[in-house]
């Protein structure tokens, strides 16, 4: 690994292309004449478009991690044993459905069509999820190997999703009734975000890492730990005044504050999240 950085950048990026999506499929099926009304073909205001350049991005930076980028394509000879080889793979199946549903909306195809482009887009940013969960959960790897880890992907993937549903509802200039109970899941799922940083500080440090962490044994760990909580805390106040604010430009002000340290949280999260690694054994 060259460059830890690429794969937190890729790690977040295509976690939070999965949420989205997952958020923007639930719409759908909640909402679809207001899906109908939304922008389709080459428009930076497109979600899938949106999306599908999130993921391209995602994707490429995932190549800065590697030794030599243009063996990349061996990595799915070994799609049997290899949870590498399925993450690829399910990253190129996601971007095909990505692709569909963008076709599909831009040409206009019917409901069955589009309902089924919604459906397997879904699927397949739920596959990636999973791929990436495993292909982190290594038994070698004490510090990763257990709950945490899906917890922790699995929060990030939805916080993102619905913090970039946030940012859509700024761009369009969504009326605050529609995106109300997304704040409030949102505001629950950084609740648990503030109890899995919690959680992971106190299992880590009641781990026997004396031979191996200096991240953890040095106490960047817990100084970072209380960041992202502090962070974290100030994410969901900002949001709950702007649930209370009625002038349109404060509210815009305190989304723009919730959604900036949201995404800082992310990023503390995820370096902490590689940080912590610690082998133990071959």
């Amino acid at each position: 690994m060259n460059d830890e950085g690429a794969l937190i950048a890729f790690t977040l990026l295509s976690q939070m292309v999965i949420g989205t999506t997952l958020v923007y499929v639930l719409v759908y099926f909640l909402s679809m004449e207001d899906i109908a009304q939304l922008p389709s073909g080459f428009s930076l205001k497109t979600p899938e478009f949106l999306l599908l350049l999130g993921l391209l991005l995602a994707i490429v930076l995932s190549f800065l991690h590697l030794g030599q980028p243009s063996n990349a394509v061996n990595a799915l000879n070994n799609l049997k044993t290899s949870w590498i080889s399925r993450e690829i793979f399910t990253v190129t199946l996601f971007s095909v459905s990505l692709l569909m549903l963008f076709v599909a909306r831009w040409l206009g195809a019917g409901k069955s069509l589009l309902t089924a482009s919604f459906v397997l887009a879904a699927t397949a940013g739920l596959l990636l999820l999973v791929t990436m969960i495993r292909l982190y959960m290594i038994p070698a790897v004490i510090t990763w190997n257990n709950w945490l880890t899906p917890a922790h992907f699995t929060l990030a993937t939805l916080v993102s999703g619905f913090t970039l549903v946030l940012v859509f509802a700024l761009v369009y200039n969504i009326e605050f009734a529609r995106i109300k109970p997304m704040l409030l899941v949102l505001i629950i799922l950084l609740l648990f975000e503030v109890a899995h940083a919690g959680i992971q500080y106190g299992h880590l440090n009641a781990m026997d890492l004396s031979y191996g962490n200096p991240f953890i044994s040095e106490g960047i760990f817990k100084s970072l730990t209380y960041t992202r909580i502090a962070v974290t805390g100030l994410a969901i106040v900002f949001l709950v005044l702007f649930t209370l604010h009625e002038k349109a430009q404060t509210r815009g002000t305190l989304l723009i504050l919730s959604i900036s340290f949201i995404y800082i949280e992310m990023v503390v999260g995820r370096f902490v999240f590689f940080a912590t690694c610690a082998r133990s054994g071959i």
